[in-house]
């Protein structure tokens, strides 16, 4: 059985069961098995998969959702990785609710960028958060500063996870 049917069947079957409630906005916490040291585990195997650094990857589910699956934001992006449902859909076909292709589809979509822009860190996590074609535009990180600290912030989760930090 494959690891995200396993995960929407046993996220299923506790909502079914009383054990989560079924308005799942109002989780803060995920279950123990999607917690934070589970996901950076998972990270840490399938990123390479992608030819991706786990801490990115990481850095990024960090700044983007606070490794919580549950999250949906004011703008209507998505679980671990924050994702629209649009460029989900661009990169993968599968479940954005599910916590394990969200982060297929985030690494995805980051690996994109990142060859997009020359495997540049900085300018890929910046078209994340602004989209690519405002990188473009002003050749370099835009100057919005929602999208300056974002960069910031991550490269900054970049480097403690790194240096061995969780």
């Amino acid at each position: 059985m494959k690891t995200t049917s396993f995960l929407v069947t046993i996220t299923t079957a506790l909502i079914m069961s009383s054990i989560l409630p079924t308005d799942t906005s109002i989780i803060t916490k995920p279950p123990n098995f999607i917690s934070k040291p589970y996901l950076m585990d998972w990270i840490s195997v399938m990123a390479p998969k992608y030819d991706l650094d786990p801490n990115l990857v990481d850095a990024v589910v960090e700044a983007e959702s606070n490794f919580n699956p549950f999250k949906v934001s004011k703008s209507g992006a998505i679980g671990l990785m924050q994702l629209k449902k649009s460029t989900f859909d661009d990169v993968f076909k599968g479940n954005i609710y599910d916590p394990m292709d969200n982060l297929k589809a985030g690494m995805l979509y980051l690996k994109k960028l990142l060859k997009r822009f020359n495997n540049n860190y900085e300018l890929a996590i910046a078209a994340y958060n602004s989209g690519p074609s405002a990188v473009e535009k002003y050749k370099g990180i835009p100057p919005y500063k929602e999208t300056q600290n974002y960069v910031k912030i991550v490269m900054n989760y970049y480097k403690k996870f790194s240096n061995g930090g969780n």
